[in-house]
């Protein structure tokens, strides 16, 4: 298993009028934060933190995405969001539904397609998309918000990037691409697995989405990361 993280720069301010999320999984993800929010106040202002451009570079890793937020009187606080990763036996659970039908197989190798990945999660009694009281906050400010607005500011911003590359939820739950186009690979390739692709095209297709992969996770840094968090980071960003 890799121990890659990804490094995304900072969004700047106006990149997004609203802190709404435009795709139902990464709705998802707000929804979970907000609705087990404990105060409606911290997420007002983590909107606005969220809008103007108060959160720092963006990094995502297994179980974890954290960054510098800059709140009231432009003061640093290190936010973070703790996501519970899943075990090596309910992600070969869920690889097995997604290896079992070539049309998953596919669409997933292709780019992404979160609701083929959720909808084999569900049928194995896995929840991929967290829900209320999957995510963690942490920050040094101390608010007892949970979030505070720092965390919450974070936390919006993290579903941007979600809606512009779903699979980043797959590592905060413990795979990386690396890792979840190869179990799907090996789960493909057991005695006992069903017949969905064809193996000579399934390899291809394997091969070309973890080069693809690699070359994001070998890519230079955009930013220096966090001098506690020894990870090396890839070289994509949103602007």
């Amino acid at each position: 298993m890799s121990e890659e993280a990804r490094g995304f720069r900072a969004f700047e301010s106006g990149t997004r009028r609203s802190p709404r999320a435009r795709s139902w999984w990464a709705e998802t993800w707000i929804r979970a934060m907000e609705d087990g929010a404990l105060d409606v106040a911290q997420l007002r202002a983590g909107r606005r933190y969220a809008t103007a451009g108060r959160v720092g570079p963006i990094t995502v890793t297994r179980g974890r995405v954290f960054a510098t937020v800059y709140g009231a009187h432009d003061v640093p606080r290190h936010a973070t969001v703790l996501v519970e990763q899943l075990t090596d036996s309910a992600w070969r659970q869920v690889l097995d539904q997604v290896a079992a039908k070539a049309g998953d197989v596919a669409a997933v190798l292709d780019g992404g397609a979160p609701a083929k990945l959720a909808k084999a999660a569900e049928d194995v009694g896995v929840r991929l998309l967290p829900d209320v009281g999957d995510l963690e906050p942490e920050c040094g400010c101390q608010d007892w918000g949970r979030p505070c607005s720092h965390a919450a500011a974070l936390g919006y911003q993290t579903a941007w990037l979600l809606d512009e590359d779903p699979l980043l939820l797959t590592l905060l739950r413990g795979r990386d691409e690396v890792d979840l186009f190869d179990g799907i690979r090996r789960c493909s390739e057991r005695a006992d697995a069903p017949a969905a692709v064809d193996p000579a095209a399934l390899e291809f297709l394997i091969s070309t989405a973890v080069s693809r992969a690699r070359e994001l996770l070998d890519a230079d840094p955009p930013f220096e990361p966090d001098p506690h968090h020894t990870t090396r980071l890839s070289g994509e960003f949103f602007a």
